[in-house]
């Protein structure tokens, strides 16, 4: 979708998978539970997901 050059459109990524995130081609990047997962992805554990979005938004 970034790709095709959408007008009036701000795209925003938000993983725990920090290299999923080095290889998105957003500007606008966020990592998602830094100290839970250790930058690493949350092994489709909802939980885990969970708790890296509730760790992200205490910052």
């Amino acid at each position: 979708m970034i790709q095709s050059n959408l007008q009036g459109v701000n795209f925003v990524v938000a993983n725990t998978d920090a290299e999923a995130l080095e290889k998105s081609l957003c500007d606008k990047k966020i990592q998602l539970g830094i100290n839970l997962t250790k930058g690493l992805d949350a092994g489709a554990l909802p939980d885990v997901g969970k708790g890296a979005a509730e760790e992200s938004m205490m910052r």
